[in-house]
């Protein structure tokens, strides 16, 4: 697939087309990714559209694009697309996909389908077992999201398993400090638990965030832990403050793990302006934890891990972003991003035992609202849904299992990790979520119904479904096919 480009008509590209057949009935799904703009400016919006059977799909061509504009500043920011088509049949022949200003075409780029199904059975026998293993399985897992299907079959493609609870330091608007301060604690993760999970779910998961409501440096067997995960063939990040005290050794013995990615969270370039969110932290223990990795990396000849640090956005530190950035390339990071904070407001959670909440139906508002939402995707042919519910697990220190990263309370788990993969997977209130955003996905008539914790979910109205830190279909394919690294 190549650039086409014309001074009236504008230029593009095409980064993705997948074909996935439904799981029952003829046809399948055809995801398309990618970015159109005319030269500008002024930019003007522009739409898609593909014919395929007789039928029409036009959508816009209207998500943020940061490299297009960042590369060009004659191309949109504004000019991404990222569709899903229903399709009757499968597109066994390049279809043209038919960019328009309003009623004028002005370029056309070449869809040629990839056949992610097919390309498995052409590689079965030339792929590692296990690695076929969890081809097969994330085929099957986003076949069945993209289905919207109510039971499933398939298991997590990735997932956070948390290895320490506490933390070392009281951020304000962190929900696991919140219920902290409640006086509810968890014991750190023992790799026997460990051990465990995976023999349940090691031979499918691609990638591992070993991080999750605490801070994993607490956990000193947390090395022990990442060899544990990197012996499944899974790709092993952790998200950390890195305001610890670390000796060499255990410098040395992070490294030598195997660790893929060390996700460092910091937010300022200053001690007064960063300790205003990461409260009992220190801004130079941090930087110099960060360097000691890089330098110590360095001098093992090693490629990994990947040092990332994240910059959350908030209103009193959006002035140091730049001043942060060479702070980053100064100590040795590998990528700096930044990323909008979330203000929460403060909350008490439940601290009842596991147990299963019935369905019972969503009120008129709440109803309203996610309804609103799946028609709104649906008129821009975009996924309605959570990516959750068929591709991830969460996991806290003790082994409860949640439905997804955003879920603390212990009253909300959908079960111990170590339990039967089959029924935590499609626990009742994991289906009775799914079958609700089938519904609505499906604009489906009268009364619809959830069950705790989904039902008061605001992830949907808050990205879609789909968060950047939940590695897509995409990358993981391409991280078992071809070795690419992941990032997220």
């Amino acid at each position: 697939m190549t650039p086409h480009a014309d001074a009236e008509a504008g230029q593009g590209y095409l980064d993705a087309a997948w074909f996935l057949p439904a799981i029952e009935g003829p046809g399948g799904f055809l995801c398309l990714a990618g970015w159109y703009s005319l030269p500008g400016p002024p930019h003007r919006p522009l739409s898609g559209e593909l014919a395929f059977a007789g039928r029409r799909a036009r959508f816009p061509c209207d998500l943020p694009r940061v490299d297009v504009s960042g590369a060009d500043a004659r191309f949109a920011l504004h000019s991404g697309f990222d569709a899903v088509l229903a399709l009757p049949g499968v597109p066994e022949a390049p279809l043209p996909l038919r960019l328009w200003d309003g009623e004028r075409e002005r370029g056309t780029l070449t869809v040629a389908a990839r056949h992610p199904l097919r390309e498995a059975e052409l590689l079965r026998g030339r792929l590692p077992a296990r690695r076929q293993r969890k081809l097969d399985n994330l085929i099957l897992a986003e076949r069945e999201r993209l289905s919207h299907r109510i039971r499933i079959n398939s298991l997590p493609v990735t997932g956070q398993i948390d290895p320490a609870f506490g933390c070392n330091l009281r951020c304000p608007m962190c929900k696991s400090q919140m219920i902290r301060e409640q006086g509810y604690m968890l014991p750190n993760l023992d790799p026997a638990r460990l051990a465990r999970i995976l023999d349940r779910y090691g031979e499918t998961l691609i990638r591992i965030w070993l991080s999750l409501w605490g801070e994993p440096l607490l956990n000193r067997r947390l090395p022990e832990i990442v060899r544990m995960c990197k012996d499944y063939d899974i790709w092993a990040m952790i998200s950390s403050n890195l305001s610890v005290p670390l000796s060499d050794a255990a410098i040395g013995a992070l490294l030598e793990s195997g660790i893929d990615t060390v996700m460092a969270s910091v937010d300022g370039a200053s001690q007064a302006v960063y300790e205003q969110y990461r409260r009992g932290g220190s801004l130079d223990l941090a930087l110099h934890n960060l360097n000691r990795l890089a330098e110590a990396r360095a001098r093992r000849g090693l490629r990994r891990p990947h040092l990332y640090w994240r910059y959350l956005v908030f209103p009193w530190n959006a002035h140091e972003v730049e001043a942060a950035r060479r702070l980053a390339a100064e100590a040795g990071a590998d990528e700096f991003g930044v990323e909008p904070g979330v203000l929460l407001p403060r909350m008490q959670f439940p601290l009842d035992p596991p147990g299963t909440a019935a369905p019972a139906r969503l009120p008129p508002e709440q109803a309203a609202e996610w309804r609103a939402l799946a028609r709104g995707q649906a008129a821009r042919h975009r996924y309605f849904g959570c990516d959750y519910l068929y591709s991830s697990i969460s996991v806290n220190s003790d082994g409860l299992a949640h439905p997804c990263c955003y879920v603390v309370a212990p009253s909300h788990a959908l079960g111990d990790a170590t339990e039967p993969a089959a029924a935590l997977r499609n626990a009742p209130a994991a289906e009775a979520a799914r079958a609700a955003l089938a519904a609505f996905a499906a604009d489906a008539p009268g009364p619809i119904s959830a069950a705790a914790p989904c039902d008061g979910c605001d992830v949907l109205s808050a990205c879609g479904g789909h968060v950047t830190t939940q590695t897509g279909f995409r990358q993981l394919f391409d991280h078992l096919v071809n070795e690419t690294p992941i990032y997220w």
